[in-house]
Protein backbone atom coordinates (compact mmCIF):
# COMPACT_ATOMS: atom_id res chain seq x y z
CA UNK A 1 0.00 0.00 0.00
CA UNK A 2 1.24 3.04 -0.85
CA UNK A 3 2.37 5.55 2.56
CA UNK A 4 0.27 8.97 3.77
CA UNK A 5 3.08 10.35 2.49
CA UNK A 6 3.27 9.69 -0.83
CA UNK A 7 -0.02 10.31 -1.60
CA UNK A 8 -0.53 13.74 -0.16
CA UNK A 9 2.85 14.72 -2.09
CA UNK A 10 1.09 13.28 -5.29
CA UNK A 11 -1.72 14.58 -4.53
CA UNK A 12 -0.82 18.07 -4.24
CA UNK A 13 1.29 17.68 -7.14
CA UNK A 14 -1.18 16.60 -10.08
CA UNK A 15 -4.70 17.97 -8.82
CA UNK A 16 -6.58 20.91 -7.50
CA UNK A 17 -9.62 19.68 -6.05
CA UNK A 18 -8.80 19.21 -3.09
CA UNK A 19 -8.73 23.08 -1.53
CA UNK A 20 -9.51 23.15 2.33
CA UNK A 21 -8.25 27.05 2.90
CA UNK A 22 -9.37 26.70 6.50
CA UNK A 23 -6.83 23.77 6.64
CA UNK A 24 -4.51 24.72 4.46
CA UNK A 25 -4.35 27.83 6.42
CA UNK A 26 -3.26 25.78 9.74
CA UNK A 27 0.17 24.55 8.04
CA UNK A 28 1.85 21.75 6.26
CA UNK A 29 1.57 19.72 9.18
CA UNK A 30 -1.94 19.08 8.45
CA UNK A 31 -1.33 17.79 4.80
CA UNK A 32 0.81 15.29 6.35
CA UNK A 33 -2.52 13.36 7.94
CA UNK A 34 -4.46 10.40 7.19
CA UNK A 35 -7.30 12.22 8.43
CA UNK A 36 -6.90 15.09 5.61
CA UNK A 37 -6.16 12.26 3.30
CA UNK A 38 -9.35 11.03 4.02
CA UNK A 39 -11.88 14.38 3.99
CA UNK A 40 -9.70 14.80 0.67
CA UNK A 41 -11.32 11.05 -0.46
CA UNK A 42 -14.60 12.33 0.48
CA UNK A 43 -14.73 15.49 -1.42
CA UNK A 44 -13.46 12.97 -4.61
CA UNK A 45 -16.16 10.71 -4.34
CA UNK A 46 -18.99 13.74 -3.57
CA UNK A 47 -18.00 15.30 -6.95
CA UNK A 48 -17.75 11.77 -8.79
CA UNK A 49 -21.40 10.81 -7.66
CA UNK A 50 -22.62 14.08 -8.77
CA UNK A 51 -20.53 13.82 -12.02
CA UNK A 52 -19.15 10.66 -13.12
CA UNK A 53 -17.09 12.15 -16.06
CA UNK A 54 -15.43 14.94 -13.80
CA UNK A 55 -11.64 14.19 -14.57
CA UNK A 56 -10.65 16.05 -11.31
CA UNK A 57 -12.65 13.53 -8.82
CA UNK A 58 -11.10 10.69 -10.66
CA UNK A 59 -7.84 12.08 -10.67
CA UNK A 60 -8.22 12.94 -6.89
CA UNK A 61 -9.70 9.26 -6.03
CA UNK A 62 -6.71 7.52 -7.43
CA UNK A 63 -3.90 9.27 -6.01
CA UNK A 64 -6.09 8.48 -2.51
CA UNK A 65 -6.68 5.07 -3.45
CA UNK A 66 -4.98 2.82 -0.36
CA UNK A 67 -3.81 -0.21 -2.83
CA UNK A 68 -1.94 0.03 -6.10
CA UNK A 69 -4.44 -1.35 -7.87
CA UNK A 70 -7.33 0.62 -6.96
CA UNK A 71 -5.12 3.77 -8.10
CA UNK A 72 -4.77 2.46 -11.54
CA UNK A 73 -8.45 1.51 -12.02
CA UNK A 74 -9.14 4.89 -11.61
CA UNK A 75 -6.47 6.13 -13.99
CA UNK A 76 -7.47 3.85 -16.58
CA UNK A 77 -10.93 5.20 -16.17
CA UNK A 78 -9.61 8.47 -17.30
CA UNK A 79 -7.85 7.30 -20.32
CA UNK A 80 -10.99 6.06 -21.17
CA UNK A 81 -13.19 9.12 -20.97
CA UNK A 82 -11.02 11.72 -22.00
CA UNK A 83 -8.11 12.04 -24.79
CA UNK A 84 -5.49 11.57 -22.65
CA UNK A 85 -2.68 14.52 -21.78
CA UNK A 86 0.60 14.46 -20.96
CA UNK A 87 -0.18 14.51 -17.33
CA UNK A 88 -2.78 11.52 -17.99
CA UNK A 89 -0.03 9.28 -19.47
CA UNK A 90 2.71 10.25 -17.02
CA UNK A 91 0.17 9.29 -14.07
CA UNK A 92 -1.08 5.78 -15.72
CA UNK A 93 2.62 5.08 -16.55
CA UNK A 94 3.13 5.84 -12.75
CA UNK A 95 0.58 3.31 -11.72
CA UNK A 96 0.98 0.95 -14.04
CA UNK A 97 5.01 0.64 -12.79
CA UNK A 98 3.76 0.20 -9.27
CA UNK A 99 1.52 -2.54 -10.15
CA UNK A 100 3.68 -4.51 -12.69
CA UNK A 101 6.69 -5.21 -11.11
CA UNK A 102 7.89 -8.26 -12.82
CA UNK A 103 10.22 -8.42 -16.08
CA UNK A 104 7.32 -10.25 -18.01
CA UNK A 105 4.85 -8.05 -16.67
CA UNK A 106 6.65 -4.59 -17.23
CA UNK A 107 7.03 -5.15 -21.07
CA UNK A 108 2.96 -4.93 -20.97
CA UNK A 109 2.93 -2.09 -18.50
CA UNK A 110 5.43 -0.05 -20.99
CA UNK A 111 3.26 -0.96 -24.21
CA UNK A 112 -0.09 0.32 -22.50
CA UNK A 113 1.72 3.44 -21.16
CA UNK A 114 2.69 3.67 -24.98
CA UNK A 115 -0.20 3.18 -26.58
CA UNK A 116 -1.56 6.62 -23.89
CA UNK A 117 1.37 8.24 -24.91
CA UNK A 118 0.56 7.91 -28.69
CA UNK A 119 -3.20 9.00 -28.41
CA UNK A 120 -2.10 12.23 -26.65
CA UNK A 121 0.54 12.75 -29.61
CA UNK A 122 -2.01 12.55 -32.57
CA UNK A 123 -4.25 14.40 -30.85
CA UNK A 124 -1.73 17.48 -29.40
CA UNK A 125 -1.84 20.50 -31.46
CA UNK A 126 0.83 22.21 -29.59
CA UNK A 127 4.25 21.66 -31.39
CA UNK A 128 6.99 21.16 -28.83
CA UNK A 129 4.37 19.16 -26.11
CA UNK A 130 4.03 16.65 -29.64
CA UNK A 131 7.35 16.02 -29.70
CA UNK A 132 7.93 15.13 -25.89
CA UNK A 133 5.03 13.17 -26.20
CA UNK A 134 6.55 11.20 -28.97
CA UNK A 135 9.60 10.50 -27.34
CA UNK A 136 7.77 9.28 -24.78
CA UNK A 137 6.35 6.73 -27.36
CA UNK A 138 9.69 5.36 -28.25
CA UNK A 139 10.96 5.26 -24.65
CA UNK A 140 8.11 3.27 -23.67
CA UNK A 141 8.14 0.78 -26.99
CA UNK A 142 11.50 0.29 -26.38
CA UNK A 143 11.16 -0.34 -22.56
CA UNK A 144 9.01 -2.77 -23.96
CA UNK A 145 11.07 -4.28 -26.75
CA UNK A 146 8.24 -3.58 -29.82
CA UNK A 147 10.81 -2.40 -32.37
CA UNK A 148 9.05 -3.28 -35.24
CA UNK A 149 6.11 -0.99 -33.75
CA UNK A 150 8.85 1.88 -32.60
CA UNK A 151 10.11 2.03 -36.03
CA UNK A 152 6.88 2.68 -37.70
CA UNK A 153 5.93 5.32 -35.20
CA UNK A 154 9.33 6.97 -35.67
CA UNK A 155 8.57 6.87 -39.40
CA UNK A 156 5.15 8.75 -38.65
CA UNK A 157 6.88 11.31 -36.54
CA UNK A 158 9.86 12.00 -38.70
CA UNK A 159 7.20 13.05 -41.58
CA UNK A 160 5.18 15.02 -38.99
CA UNK A 161 8.33 16.99 -38.14
CA UNK A 162 9.49 17.48 -41.49
CA UNK A 163 13.15 18.13 -40.65
CA UNK A 164 14.48 18.46 -44.54
CA UNK A 165 11.98 21.00 -45.17
CA UNK A 166 12.17 23.10 -41.83
CA UNK A 167 16.58 23.11 -42.43
CA UNK A 168 15.72 24.94 -46.28
CA UNK A 169 13.89 27.30 -44.04
CA UNK A 170 16.56 27.94 -42.17
CA UNK A 171 18.32 28.34 -45.16
CA UNK A 172 16.69 31.29 -46.65
CA UNK A 173 15.29 33.26 -43.12
CA UNK A 174 13.43 35.99 -45.41
CA UNK A 175 10.67 33.83 -45.89
CA UNK A 176 10.42 33.46 -41.89
CA UNK A 177 9.83 35.94 -39.01
CA UNK A 178 11.63 36.00 -36.31
CA UNK A 179 9.26 33.45 -34.18
CA UNK A 180 9.03 31.32 -36.92
CA UNK A 181 12.84 30.96 -37.30
CA UNK A 182 13.35 30.26 -33.42
CA UNK A 183 10.75 27.77 -33.52
CA UNK A 184 12.10 26.09 -36.12
CA UNK A 185 15.71 25.78 -34.29
CA UNK A 186 13.68 24.93 -30.97
CA UNK A 187 11.94 22.16 -32.97
CA UNK A 188 14.88 20.58 -34.53
CA UNK A 189 17.60 21.13 -31.42
CA UNK A 190 14.85 19.87 -28.76
CA UNK A 191 15.96 17.12 -26.75
CA UNK A 192 13.12 14.63 -27.39
CA UNK A 193 13.74 15.01 -31.00
CA UNK A 194 17.56 15.03 -31.67
CA UNK A 195 17.04 11.80 -29.72
CA UNK A 196 14.73 10.36 -32.25
CA UNK A 197 16.21 11.78 -35.46
CA UNK A 198 19.79 12.44 -34.67
CA UNK A 199 21.48 15.42 -34.44
CA UNK A 200 22.12 16.28 -37.64
CA UNK A 201 19.41 18.04 -38.32
CA UNK A 202 19.86 20.65 -35.43
CA UNK A 203 23.54 20.91 -36.58
CA UNK A 204 22.47 21.89 -39.74
CA UNK A 205 19.48 24.28 -38.77
CA UNK A 206 22.28 25.96 -36.97
CA UNK A 207 24.80 26.14 -39.84
CA UNK A 208 21.94 27.32 -41.80
CA UNK A 209 20.40 30.03 -39.34
CA UNK A 210 24.32 31.61 -39.15
CA UNK A 211 24.95 31.77 -42.74
CA UNK A 212 21.62 32.93 -43.24
CA UNK A 213 22.59 36.01 -40.81
CA UNK A 214 25.61 36.37 -42.72
CA UNK A 215 23.54 36.77 -46.29
CA UNK A 216 21.04 39.40 -44.04
CA UNK A 217 23.49 41.51 -42.33
CA UNK A 218 23.11 44.47 -44.50
CA UNK A 219 18.99 44.75 -43.81
CA UNK A 220 18.66 42.55 -40.37
CA UNK A 221 18.52 44.06 -36.88
CA UNK A 222 21.04 43.58 -34.32
CA UNK A 223 18.41 42.00 -32.62
CA UNK A 224 17.27 40.10 -34.98
CA UNK A 225 20.51 38.52 -34.78
CA UNK A 226 20.84 38.83 -31.32
CA UNK A 227 17.66 37.01 -30.52
CA UNK A 228 18.25 33.82 -33.17
CA UNK A 229 22.14 33.72 -31.51
CA UNK A 230 20.74 33.63 -27.87
CA UNK A 231 18.38 30.97 -29.64
CA UNK A 232 21.10 28.81 -30.49
CA UNK A 233 22.96 29.22 -27.29
CA UNK A 234 20.08 27.87 -25.48
CA UNK A 235 20.27 24.78 -27.78
CA UNK A 236 23.93 24.35 -26.87
CA UNK A 237 23.00 24.70 -23.20
CA UNK A 238 21.80 22.07 -20.98
CA UNK A 239 18.08 23.10 -19.76
CA UNK A 240 16.07 21.41 -17.35
CA UNK A 241 16.19 17.29 -17.47
CA UNK A 242 17.06 17.80 -21.19
CA UNK A 243 21.02 16.82 -21.56
CA UNK A 244 23.08 18.48 -24.43
CA UNK A 245 26.32 17.30 -24.16
CA UNK A 246 25.91 15.09 -27.50
CA UNK A 247 26.37 19.03 -29.10
CA UNK A 248 29.02 19.66 -27.58
CA UNK A 249 31.57 18.64 -30.57
CA UNK A 250 29.71 21.17 -32.60
CA UNK A 251 30.00 23.73 -30.94
CA UNK A 252 33.95 24.81 -32.61
CA UNK A 253 32.10 23.97 -35.74
CA UNK A 254 29.45 26.70 -34.86
CA UNK A 255 31.85 29.54 -32.82
CA UNK A 256 34.02 29.41 -36.65
CA UNK A 257 30.64 29.77 -38.07
CA UNK A 258 29.87 32.89 -36.14
CA UNK A 259 33.33 34.53 -36.51
CA UNK A 260 33.14 34.14 -39.84
CA UNK A 261 29.38 34.38 -40.52
CA UNK A 262 28.22 36.73 -37.91
CA UNK A 263 31.66 38.84 -36.40
CA UNK A 264 33.15 39.44 -39.69
CA UNK A 265 30.54 41.27 -41.37
CA UNK A 266 30.02 43.81 -38.49
CA UNK A 267 26.94 42.76 -36.86
CA UNK A 268 28.50 42.86 -33.64
CA UNK A 269 26.80 43.72 -29.81
CA UNK A 270 27.31 42.51 -26.55
CA UNK A 271 24.99 39.91 -26.38
CA UNK A 272 26.32 38.37 -29.72
CA UNK A 273 30.20 38.02 -28.30
CA UNK A 274 28.88 37.05 -24.81
CA UNK A 275 27.12 34.03 -27.15
CA UNK A 276 30.38 33.38 -28.86
CA UNK A 277 32.38 32.94 -25.54
CA UNK A 278 30.48 30.63 -23.97
CA UNK A 279 31.32 28.60 -27.49
CA UNK A 280 34.33 29.01 -27.19
CA UNK A 281 34.78 28.61 -23.58
CA UNK A 282 36.88 25.47 -23.68
CA UNK A 283 39.85 27.66 -25.35
CA UNK A 284 39.78 30.61 -21.77
CA UNK A 285 42.07 32.85 -23.56
CA UNK A 286 40.02 32.88 -26.65
CA UNK A 287 36.84 33.01 -24.12
CA UNK A 288 37.87 36.31 -22.14
CA UNK A 289 39.32 38.25 -25.10
CA UNK A 290 35.14 37.79 -26.33
CA UNK A 291 33.56 38.08 -22.87
CA UNK A 292 35.86 41.40 -22.43
CA UNK A 293 34.48 42.72 -25.79
CA UNK A 294 30.92 42.42 -24.72
CA UNK A 295 31.57 44.38 -21.27
CA UNK A 296 32.85 46.88 -23.56
CA UNK A 297 29.90 47.54 -25.86
CA UNK A 298 27.39 47.09 -22.81
CA UNK A 299 29.29 47.77 -19.79
CA UNK A 300 26.24 48.24 -17.60
CA UNK A 301 25.09 44.73 -17.97
CA UNK A 302 26.01 43.12 -14.82
CA UNK A 303 25.64 40.03 -16.03
CA UNK A 304 28.34 40.09 -18.69
CA UNK A 305 30.21 41.13 -15.66
CA UNK A 306 29.75 38.12 -13.96
CA UNK A 307 30.49 35.80 -16.50
CA UNK A 308 33.52 37.32 -16.98
CA UNK A 309 34.71 37.44 -13.17
CA UNK A 310 33.74 33.42 -13.82
CA UNK A 311 36.24 33.06 -16.70
CA UNK A 312 38.94 35.04 -14.54
CA UNK A 313 37.99 32.90 -11.51
CA UNK A 314 38.68 29.71 -13.99
CA UNK A 315 42.18 31.03 -14.79
CA UNK A 316 43.19 31.64 -11.27
CA UNK A 317 42.96 35.41 -11.33
CA UNK A 318 41.22 35.69 -8.23
CA UNK A 319 41.62 39.90 -8.13
CA UNK A 320 40.02 40.25 -11.32
CA UNK A 321 37.71 38.40 -10.47
CA UNK A 322 36.56 39.51 -7.60
CA UNK A 323 37.36 42.83 -9.46
CA UNK A 324 34.21 42.13 -11.86
CA UNK A 325 32.02 40.38 -9.73
CA UNK A 326 31.82 43.33 -7.53
CA UNK A 327 30.84 45.71 -10.51
CA UNK A 328 28.53 43.00 -11.71
CA UNK A 329 26.90 43.09 -8.43
CA UNK A 330 26.45 46.64 -8.26
CA UNK A 331 25.38 46.53 -11.69
CA UNK A 332 22.16 43.75 -10.90
CA UNK A 333 18.40 44.52 -9.56
CA UNK A 334 18.49 43.78 -6.01
CA UNK A 335 16.40 40.98 -6.43
CA UNK A 336 19.30 39.70 -7.95
CA UNK A 337 22.25 40.06 -5.83
CA UNK A 338 21.33 37.66 -2.97
CA UNK A 339 21.58 34.96 -5.45
CA UNK A 340 25.46 35.60 -6.42
CA UNK A 341 26.51 36.84 -2.99
CA UNK A 342 25.75 32.99 -2.21
CA UNK A 343 27.44 31.20 -5.29
CA UNK A 344 30.36 33.32 -4.39
CA UNK A 345 29.89 32.48 -0.59
CA UNK A 346 29.97 28.64 -2.09
CA UNK A 347 33.40 29.64 -3.61
CA UNK A 348 34.98 31.10 -0.64
CA UNK A 349 34.84 34.41 -2.42
CA UNK A 350 33.96 37.48 -0.20
CA UNK A 351 33.66 40.97 -1.60
CA UNK A 352 34.52 43.78 0.07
Amino acid sequence: MASTYYRLSELKRWTSLPAFPHLNAQGEKLLSSEHYLLKVRELGQEVYDEDNNNIEAMRTLSLTSESDEERLQWQRLVVRTETPDYLTCRLLQGALSRVYDTPGDRSRAYSEAARCYMTSYRESEAQLGKWNMAGEVINSLESAGQTLRKNRFLSEVKEDIDPERRVQELANMRRLSLDEAEFTLQTLCLGSVREMLGIEYCSMAIEDALRSISSLASETSVSYTEAIMEGINTRLQPAGMVQTEDLNPFKKEISLLVEQEVIAKGVTSGKIYSTYSFLVNNDLEKSVDAQLKAVELEPENGDYRVTLGHLHYQRGELELAKQQYQQGLDLLPDYRKASLIRILGSMNIELD
